[in-house]
């Protein structure tokens, strides 16, 4: 069973931050419609994957109530009223201790997926050179980082319990 990442909300926390992070850079850039910046966000790659629309939209309420954006409503030629949204210096200062704090997590994130990763290799390699197990990484799992079979847990605990019997008689 996969566990979750710490939340906010019912969200990760990282995510939301993401979200938060990349509005603060558009806006910097340029006010914008909300809409606008839903697509942009994933155009410009400034989240993992697409965000809902209604993510968006909470995120750039929550970040005007906080005084980091400002909204005004403006007549549409072809619709109804739309809120154009535009970073302040508050905004600016948000998105400064947001990149600070990137900045000081980077080196450790990296540290924790590289050795990640480097125990995931080591269980299917070990998965591969025992006869007790018949697992197949498949280019998806690679790719995805996810568990290379449904079984995976339970080969990986079998395998430590021979590991540990295998010690125990030397």
């Amino acid at each position: 069973m996969r566990q979750a990442a710490p939340t906010v909300g019912r969200r990760p926390a990282l995510v939301e931050g993401i979200v938060e992070v990349g509005l603060l850079i558009l806006l910097g850039e340029t006010d914008s419609y909300g809409y606008e910046l839903v697509t942009a966000l994933t155009r410009r790659g400034l989240v993992p994957r697409p965000v809902p629309p209604a993510r968006v939209y909470e995120a750039l309420r929550r970040l005007e109530l906080e005084g980091a954006v400002l909204s005004r409503h403006e007549l549409s030629p072809s619709g109804p009223e739309r809120r154009r949204y535009a970073r302040t210096s508050a905004g600016t200062r948000r998105l400064s201790n947001w990149v600070e704090a990137l900045r000081l997590t980077e080196h450790s994130l990296r540290t924790v997926l590289d050795a990640y990763e480097s125990q995931r290799t080591e269980v299917i390699s070990m998965c591969h050179k025992t006869s007790t197990c018949q697992c197949e990484a498949t280019p998806a799992s690679e790719e995805h980082g996810h568990a290379v079979s449904e079984s995976l847990e339970a080969r990986v605990a079998r395998l430590e319990a021979e590991l540990r019997e295998s010690r125990s008689h030397d």
